[in-house]
């Protein structure tokens, strides 16, 4: 009896006869297998990094009332535009002018002064008179030292009535600066936001009486990541996105960074030139942390 040899066949070649006998038993193509492609799928690009800042007006003041005292008038209204000096808030100085005219007449009073300069000028030609006298031996040392002492005495008082007048001069000079608070000037060209002083109305030393902002340059501070020091370029010039309603995209100056790092983030101060005022103060934009090309 004899054994029977079956011939060796490749495993794709199986494979392949086994799909082409599904072919003919069904009368259907085989599913193909799913293609791989060869190229690796590109990572998103990264978006630029942004801080949000509150930009507000570099210049921005409240200013106080310096002493008590009742509103006389107001020079400006909210909203007006006002010229550095400007009169805001005038008070009822009427009693401190009277204490300037008192000091000035006191000041300016040399009474004393040319009256102990009289005495001094006698007591010396006293003091002369009394040497000359000894020196014939007609004078005693008695009447010497009491000329002597005259003349130290008329010159004390000399000296005592040139001290005062420099005082009532210092005075007058205090009285005059206290005057100073009874107006309040704009410390800037700017524009008056808020006017809380009204003709009549009594005013508390501390008291705030108008606020005057300027405008012209909004400062916008931002911390940002340690991660992103590098993009802080200091005096650089950085994109500010700002949304609805105003949706505008305008230029900020990098005009500071701070050297102290405070919990993984470090202080960075924009200036924006904020031309026509328009934008409001206190609005947010964040800031593009790329710098521009010059």
């Amino acid at each position: 009896m004899f054994s029977r040899i079956l011939p060796l066949f490749p495993t794709g070649l199986l494979l392949l006869a086994a799909a082409a006998s599904a072919q003919v038993s069904t009368g259907k193509p085989a599913a193909r297998p799913p293609q791989v492609s060869a190229q690796a799928p590109r990572p998103a690009a990264a978006s630029t990094p942004k801080a949000a800042a509150i930009f507000i007006a570099d210049q921005m003041v409240a200013i106080r009332a310096a002493t008590d005292g009742r509103v006389v008038s107001v020079g400006a209204g909210e909203g007006a535009a006002v010229r550095k000096g400007a009169l805001l808030v005038q008070l009822d100085d009427r009693e401190q002018r009277a204490r300037v005219a008192l000091a000035a007449r006191a000041a300016g009073s040399s009474a004393d002064a040319q009256a102990a300069a009289v005495r001094l000028k006698e007591a010396q030609a006293r003091l002369g008179g009394t040497q000359a006298a000894a020196a014939k031996g007609a004078a005693t040392d008695w009447e010497m030292r009491q000329a002597q002492a005259a003349v130290s005495q008329a010159g004390l008082e000399t000296k005592a009535a040139q001290d005062r007048r420099a005082v009532e001069g210092q005075r007058l000079s205090l009285e005059r600066v206290m005057l100073e608070n009874y107006v309040i000037r704009a410390p800037f060209d700017g524009r008056v936001t808020r006017m809380g002083a009204r003709p009549g109305m009594s005013v508390r030393k501390g008291d705030v009486l108008a606020t005057v902002a300027n405008l012209g340059t909004l400062r916008g501070e931002t911390f940002v990541p340690v991660a992103r020091y590098a993009d802080l370029k200091l005096g650089a010039t950085y994109g500010v996105q700002f949304g609805a309603p105003f949706s505008r995209v305008l230029q900020a100056r990098l005009s500071y960074i701070d050297p102290v790092i405070e919990g993984g983030q470090v202080r960075a101060v924009f200036l924006l030139a904020n031309t026509g005022e328009a934008l409001p103060s206190g609005l947010q934009g964040s800031v593009v942390l790329k710098p521009l090309a010059r």
